[in-house]
């Protein structure tokens, strides 16, 4: 039987807590997630392209058909460097722990890059929208 007084043995120094390893692993796989969606999306916006072209064809000047296309071209290489970063920042988080170092950000700004750039992409889809 146990004391209840007693606390918790810790682990050694040595050894990483698991729990941070699966915190690394969710981490990664919500990236993953993240790149898979821009990379859908831009699948999406650029198969959207000739529809786009046929209702716009003489009846808006000014209109950019390709916009979409391009949009949705420069959301699968997004969402591809994404999943590159990622797999990256992954990586070396696995190291730092397996060497028991802190690990802290290694791509520090990725997120809010990639939020100015979701952000522009929007703000531009915007614009076409409603020309």
């Amino acid at each position: 039987m146990t004391n209840p007084n007693q606390a918790t043995p810790r682990p050694p120094q040595h050894e990483v807590d698991p729990r941070v390893y699966l915190a690394a692993e969710r981490t990664f796989l919500a990236w993953i997630r993240t790149g898979l969606a821009l990379m859908a999306f831009g699948f999406l916006l650029a198969r959207i392209e000739a529809p786009v072209h046929i209702v716009n064809s003489g009846d808006a000047p000014g209109v950019t058909p390709a916009l979409p296309l391009w949009m949705g071209v420069a959301l699968l290489a997004i969402g591809t460097v994404l999943l590159l970063c990622a797999a990256m920042q992954h990586r070396m988080a696995l190291r730092a722990l397996q060497a028991n170092r802190f690990v802290g950000a290694s791509l520090p700004g990725l997120p809010f890059a990639l939020a100015m750039l979701l952000a522009l992409a929007g703000a531009a889809l915007v614009v076409h929208l409603l020309r």
